[in-house]
């Protein structure tokens, strides 16, 4: 085995290591929302992708990856109706049909760097809606009679 090869295989381990540990529960319970569920499934699947590069299990690459991108055509992912999610889900969708058709022609070093650019964009994506839902929460907060918060979080 090549030295490029050892390295990929140590990449992609050390990112499955990583997700490992961020998905860790914390031991205390908690209410897990439909959609806290829906992208633990996404991540599931990205956790396969990288077990597939690691082993270079092809088939197990574009099986997950078509089910990641599958997955951007429901209902759940499509719901937000902005424009900013829309545009990032394109770019999304391209990157993942770019890494099935690295893991079809069997290009490992073409399908690391595919993966890469989709973990961008799951990060990318993240951290602006994340950011909106923070900005959209403190306006509410600082917009809404405490009456009516108190009502709404019966």
């Amino acid at each position: 085995m090549d030295q490029h090869m050892k390295n990929t295989q140590l990449l992609a381990w050390g990112l499955v290591g990583l997700l490992g540990a961020s998905t860790a529960g914390t031991g205390m319970a908690q209410k897990v929302t439909p959609t806290e569920i829906f992208m633990r499934q996404k991540l599931a699947y990205s956790q396969n992708i990288v077990e597939g590069i690691a082993l270079e299990k092809y088939d197990l690459v574009v099986t997950n990856a078509t089910k990641i991108w599958r997955m951007t055509q429901t209902n759940a992912w499509l719901s937000t109706k902005n424009i900013i999610y829309e545009s990032k889900t394109d770019k999304f969708q391209k990157d993942v049909a770019a890494l099935v058709d690295a893991a079809r022609t069997k290009d490992t070093r073409v399908m690391l760097v595919a993966y890469s650019k989709v973990t961008a964009d799951c990060v990318s994506c993240h951290q602006t809606c994340r950011r909106e839902q923070f900005v959209q929460q403190q306006l509410w907060r600082t917009n809404t009679p405490a009456s009516t918060k108190a009502e709404n979080s019966k």
